[in-house]
């Protein structure tokens, strides 16, 4: 069985700080796991990484197709085309306190946390998650019933790109969580919310497994 890790990044307009925070989670990773990973990147980032001393990493360069509506369309395209039999993605703004291979359950197609209230959060209610799924940070077997759930999401986010009254929309999940409802043959599991903490739940949460934030203060990175 081969099972390998995902990164997914771009750097533009010389915003570095995604390219320090990928680095920083992949080094958070390596103290805990030795599996491959594969980055997927865009040229200007591709060159930039090129200069990170990694090990078993493999730098595979991809076009951007994100639009002006569909801040994130690379992303769930990158989704449809899974590196490993069993991928576990990461986004980059996350850093590892476990090894995620402990998590691994070959008998569901999909293993993921729940998305956390922001809405609540930001009108300082008490702290929860939702019945969403949060997408960044998940392990995804490579069956029919994934592949088939992303080619729902994929197709769910043209209509919403060709819909001329639709909005910008910012991310991936949206879609995917719009299809979950159509997936009858999708076996998912949820996994602790302690595997996708934040500032919404981190003083909730015991034994933290990855932070998943940008906030300077729970995800520092150095200038």
């Amino acid at each position: 069985m081969q099972v390998g890790v995902l990164y997914l990044a771009w750097l533009q307009d010389d915003n570095i700080a995604v390219m320090k925070r990928l680095v920083k989670s992949i080094y958070s990773l390596r103290k805990f796991c030795d599996l491959p990973i594969t980055v997927r990147v865009n040229t200007e980032g591709l060159e930039w990484l090129k200069k990170i001393p990694f090990e078993n990493v493999h730098l595979e360069e991809i076009p951007l197709i994100n639009t002006k509506k569909l801040k994130f369309k690379t992303k769930l395209k990158t989704f449809t085309n899974l590196p490993y039999y069993i991928t576990i993605f990461c986004d980059t703004d996350t850093v590892f306190y476990d090894s995620p291979e402990k998590i691994i359950d070959e008998k569901v197609d999909l293993s993921i946390c729940r998305q956390q209230d922001w809405i609540g959060y930001r009108e300082n209610q008490k702290p929860k998650v939702d019945k969403h799924i949060n997408t960044g940070f998940f392990i995804a077997k490579n069956s029919k019933p994934f592949k088939n759930l992303i080619k729902k999401a994929w197709e769910k986010s043209e209509e919403h790109e060709n819909d001329k009254a639709s909005e910008e929309c910012y991310g991936d999940g949206r879609f995917i969580n719009l299809v979950l409802d159509y997936s009858f043959d999708l076996t998912i599991k949820i996994l602790p919310q302690q595997w996708n903490v934040n500032e919404v739940i981190i003083n909730e949460i015991e034994d933290i497994k990855l932070i998943h934030t940008k906030n300077i203060d729970l995800n520092p990175i150095t200038t």
